[in-house]
């Protein structure tokens, strides 16, 4: 590394242990508390909210910036060794992302598809983290951290670290940046659009899932396709419940799940959608979080075309925050194994996963086999999941990549 170079690193996600947050918190210690090697000479960028929130204020105060309700401060770039943002607008989010060189991106959990790791290529910026599933994508083979053979994940992301501070300066960081953006470039819009087309020749779309207003990255890539369709000319329109302008408590999730085996209202209400708008394709996104599997089995009918998509696991497992091992999602879709998906002892809670067994079961049959049109994923490796899980003929099953904006 030259002298006088800094090198930006940023995380953007859940400050969560299921996000591996911790292991963030892990490596800046040891970085700023057992060596005084790297002082001028790294900056780290932390774009977030969770439970860990206070943890990582708490051990860095010290040396760390706190931009969330003082984004005026910002007209200054004299940023600290650590600078915390909080939750912030897209905006400001490419801003640090164009002067940022490496984008941490743990998780603990399989991530479908690794939304953060496009953003971050996009914008000339190197991924790290494990070159698997579909981060794979993402990751060079320089910034994996599965070829530093240590027998714990923080010392293995301190050596990467300490090769890059060591053995990388701006010029070469940049250079080798021309990959990311290479692997983005096939991520466009008219790549997208020109798959869509070929699949579907009609006009009229009616795009289904739990919720619409903006509150997670499904709702976000159900607004983004929209504006992009209606851009090119075809007709859609969204049914999902409104008005829920924030993301639902974990107690209150628990205590929801057992609902959704039997949501009668938002059948009805969709039933009276789909009669008044005349859709040539229902495009299902999400209905394991609330929607059920009502609104499937009443949608049968040769008027229209079905199409699911999966975006995330909830439709195999009770919670994918707890799955590591893709090899759980292989097997049958049985109670024996959906209750092994939950990673909990807690009685109630195991209580509320047998009633969403039984939510996932009932979606399970009335989309295996010849039910539905396409089956959508956003990544090839989610493909085999599908066909072992619920009986599927390989033709049915499209990739539908994500797209950047």
């Amino acid at each position: 590394m030259a002298k006088n170079e800094v090198i930006n690193f940023v995380y953007i996600g859940r400050m969560e242990e299921e996000k591996w947050f911790d292991l963030v918190i892990s490596l800046l210690r040891s970085i700023f508390f057992e060596s005084q090697n790297y002082k001028n000479k790294v900056r780290f960028f932390i774009f977030g909210d969770g439970n860990l929130k206070k943890d990582f204020l708490w051990s860095f105060q010290w040396i760390t910036d706190l931009f969330e309700d003082n984004i005026t401060t910002l007209l200054s770039k004299n940023y600290k060794t650590i600078n915390y943002f909080g939750r912030q607008d897209r905006q400001l989010i490419d801003e640090i992302l164009e002067i940022s060189n490496f984008s941490l991106m743990p998780s603990r959990f399989i991530e479908t598809f690794g939304l953060v790791g496009l953003e971050s290529c996009t914008k000339w910026v190197n991924v790290i983290w494990y070159r698997r599933w579909w981060l794979a994508n993402f990751v060079l083979p320089e910034f994996d951290i599965s070829t530093y053979e240590w027998n714990t994940e923080v010392k293995k992301l301190r050596k990467l670290f300490d090769n890059i501070i060591e053995n990388y300066w701006l010029a070469k960081i940049n250079n080798i940046s021309k990959q990311s953006i290479e692997i983005s470039q096939r991520f466009n819009q008219e790549a997208w659009l020109e798959k869509f087309k070929s699949m579907f020749e009609k006009q009229k779309i009616l795009m289904v899932s739990d919720y619409l207003p903006n509150i997670w990255w499904i709702e976000n890539y159900i607004l983004k396709t929209s504006d992009l369709l209606t851009k090119n000319w075809f007709t859609v329109e969204k049914f999902g419940r409104d008005g829920l302008k924030w993301k639902m408590p974990k107690w209150l999730k628990i205590l929801w799940l057992p609902c959704t085996a039997w949501n009668f209202w938002f059948a009805k209400k969709l039933k009276e959608k789909i009669m008044t708008f005349k859709p040539d394709l229902i495009w299902f996104h999400s209905v394991s979080r609330f929607a059920g599997w009502l609104p499937l089995y009443q949608t049968k009918s040769k008027d229209y075309k079905r199409w699911i998509m999966y975006h995330d696991l909830w439709y195999f497992c009770a919670y994918p925050s707890k799955i590591n091992n893709e090899e759980k999602l292989y097997k049958k879709l049985t109670l024996f194994n959906f209750l092994k998906t939950a990673g909990t002892k807690n009685i109630f809670k195991l209580i509320a996963v047998c009633f969403k067994y039984l939510s996932n079961f009932s979606i399970y049959q009335n989309l295996k086999k010849d039910n539905f049109d396409k089956h959508l994923v956003p990544s090839e490796f989610m493909v085999k999941i599908l066909l072992s899980q619920y009986e599927l003929i390989r033709d049915k099953i499209e990739i539908l990549e994500h797209f950047k904006d």
